[in-house]
């Protein structure tokens, strides 16, 4: 009897290491992610809806058992996301934010629930696959600092089958880049004068007196890409054209004589802490050939400065 009752408990002892090693977990649910929570870019404050295509995805797999089983799902979800510098930005769940589909993968047929809550529910006998969507809202504070953000989400799965019990988890990871409101201003024109029929006229240079100064401000070093018409046709409004050919100088200090040549497609180093860059105007006109029609010809240069 000693020795029968023995056995008994060393194998009961065995069982027990074998689940804490996660074997019976594996073979029992398996939390499988197919798409991870992205936000991409973003200047304010962003509501991705479970079955917008960014929001995160994920598979629940069962095996047949031989009874029926409960699953509870439940959700570890952060508050805030976060940058390399410790910078916030507030992240929260609404109660339509998650969604199911037993068996079908297809976010039009699925049924929004709360994730702050979680889900629970009876599962059939029969080998399936539950699918699974969340989506999350940003809110970006007053003073936000611009920067890369993420966080994660960690998804638990509780199984019970009969007297046994199981349980797996698996991270999703949120991901958001919230952009500087970026804002330019513009001081001056460009102005070649009077110009005559069959000549070339004077190259005006982004380095010169009176050449026209554009004001980014709001960019982040690196990350902001400045972007410019390297032609522009300017018109009399007749028809007849002159094409311009632009010429863009910039600095990050407000110092024109040391503004170096600014390609478009190029990426604006500022140096740590700097939100503000500085853009000088220059460029050439076409020869103006003999029977060019006269009139005053113009053109709008157009830049754009995104992060």
């Amino acid at each position: 009897m000693r020795s029968k009752k023995w056995l008994r408990q060393t194998s009961m002892t065995g069982f027990l290491l074998l689940a804490a090693a996660g074997e019976s977990i594996a073979q029992s649910a398996t939390i499988v992610v197919t798409r991870e929570l992205s936000f991409g870019n973003i200047t304010a404050a962003t509501t991705l809806a479970y079955s917008n295509a960014n929001a995160a995805a994920f598979e629940i797999q069962f095996p047949n058992y031989a009874q029926s089983a409960s699953m509870a799902l439940t959700f570890v979800l952060p508050t805030n996301l976060t940058d390399l510098a410790g910078n916030n930005l507030p992240v929260s769940f609404a109660a339509n934010s998650a969604a199911y589909s037993v068996g079908t993968n297809s976010v039009s047929a699925a049924t929004a629930f709360n994730p702050s809550t979680g889900l629970s529910g009876t599962l059939g006998q029969t080998a399936h696959t539950d699918y699974f969507w969340l989506g999350a809202t940003v809110t970006p504070p007053k003073n936000f600092v611009a920067s890369d953000y993420t966080g994660e989400v960690t998804v638990n799965v509780d199984v019970t089958v009969g007297t046994e019990h199981y349980v797996s988890s698996q991270v999703i990871t949120i991901t958001a880049t919230l952009q500087g409101n970026i804002s330019l201003s513009v001081s001056g024109s460009l102005d070649f004068g009077l110009m005559v029929a069959g000549t070339t006229p004077p190259t005006l240079s982004a380095l010169a007196g009176g050449a026209p100064l554009i004001t980014a401000t709001g960019v982040r070093n690196n990350k902001s890409i400045v972007t410019y018409s390297s032609t522009v046709a300017l018109s009399d409004g007749n028809g007849h054209t002159l094409d311009f050919t632009s010429s863009l100088y910039g600095s990050a200090k407000n110092n024109q004589a040391k503004a170096v040549p600014i390609a478009s497609g190029s990426a604006l180093k500022t140096g740590r802490g700097v939100t503000v860059y500085y853009f000088w105007l220059g460029g050439s006109i076409s020869a103006v050939l003999i029977g060019q029609a006269p009139g005053k010809y113009s053109g709008n240069f157009i830049i754009t400065v995104v992060q």
